[in-house]
């Protein structure tokens, strides 16, 4: 029985088995780091016109648990376009039975974009939207066969600046964004009303979106859905100069958008945005000046229908405006100064 044994385990299928196993554990552990750092600069270099790097990369063959540390996206000058600090990744085989990738978890810590308009309307990631749209291969219109369990994304950071105006240029940041999404499902038989429903944990709602993406050319259309949004935490997020507050209120809203990047008459590509029929209703909406003091706005609730923007045009239609419950205060201090102009 043994040199049965023995003989089964010596014969050429067996060892050829062992081998190729062998050689995916020494990929899996030791030469997907060395890889993927020579790589990723070949990919931002020659398919994203950018530089890209990563700190360290790890894949467990065993477990097929991936971790990517330290992603850095950066044009050609080295100025920063996206990254994060950690990407973790746990695929899943039992996908397999349904024909479709499976991931079990996907965590994403501190992801960084940097949004910059630059004198002249040119976009900082122009060049590497532009890279990408030389494919001339038609575009899918079939997406991939994908089960994720649960997707986190936490301490997200975006910065926005515009310096296409006269003056001092206008910069924004919102931080710290976090999305937490239990159940993402690709399949024609598990797609509902919505495609995401993501809970916001620094600002305590919901965000739902349904819709399509596209990289080739870059567009979207879709739906976006807001639900129980804690505006006081919502003002937290966005880090910018103002002398007001928010104590209490929450929001929803519902919209309908078609995006684009397109080419203008110089041959840059610019956004291009077409919102219709969105709502927004805000309840127990306060406004305080910053610091402390009493409400200057009180409002039971602020609706509005119907709303539209088209980017193109730079044209804003509402549809109405409805307040409610309205309360309206005023405090003049010794100069003669409204505590409403210091806002």
């Amino acid at each position: 029985m043994r040199g049965r044994i023995a003989r089964i385990a010596l014969s050429l299928p067996v060892l050829i088995a062992a081998g190729l196993f062998g050689l995916y554990l020494v990929f899996g552990f030791f030469l997907v780091d060395p890889l993927a750092k020579k790589l990723l600069p070949w990919i931002g270099e020659n398919k994203l016109a950018s530089r890209l790097s990563a700190q360290q990369v790890e894949f467990n063959p065993l477990t097929l648990e991936a971790t990517v540390t330290g992603l850095r996206l950066a044009e050609p000058n080295g100025e920063p376009l996206a990254g994060f600090e950690r990407l973790y990744v746990n695929l899943d085989t039992t996908g397999l039975s349904r024909w479709a990738w499976r991931i079990q978890a996907v965590e994403l810590e501190q992801p960084r974009a940097t949004l910059t308009v630059r004198p002249g309307g040119k976009l900082n990631w122009a060049a590497l939207i532009a890279k990408l749209q030389e494919d001339k291969e038609p575009p899918s219109d079939t997406i991939a066969r994908l089960l994720v369990d649960r997707i986190k994304i936490a301490d997200g950071h975006i910065e926005y600046t515009d310096a296409n105006r006269p003056g001092t240029p206008f910069r924004m940041v919102l931080r710290p964004l976090g999305v937490e999404l239990d159940g993402l499902s690709t399949l024609p038989e598990d797609r509902g009303d919505y495609l995401i429903a993501a809970k916001l944990p620094e600002q305590g709602g919901l965000l739902k979106w349904k819709g399509d993406i596209g990289l080739n050319p870059v567009a979207s259309e879709g739906e976006l859905g807001l639900e129980g949004v804690r505006l006081p935490k919502l003002l937290r997020v966005i880090k910018g100069p103002r002398n007001y507050e928010m104590p209490s209120g929450t929001l929803a809203a519902g919209l309908h958008y078609r995006f684009a990047m397109v080419r203008n008459p110089a041959g840059d590509d610019v956004p291009w945005l077409r919102v219709s029929g969105a709502n927004l209703v805000m309840e127990k909406l306060a406004l305080a000046p910053r610091g402390g003091g009493a409400p200057v706005l009180q409002l039971a609730e602020a609706r509005v229908r119907n709303a539209n923007l088209d980017l193109g045009s730079k044209t804003v239609d509402v549809a109405g405006v409805s307040l409610i419950g309205g309360k309206l205060a005023a405090t003049r201090n010794v100069k003669g100064v409204l505590d409403w102009q210091t806002l």
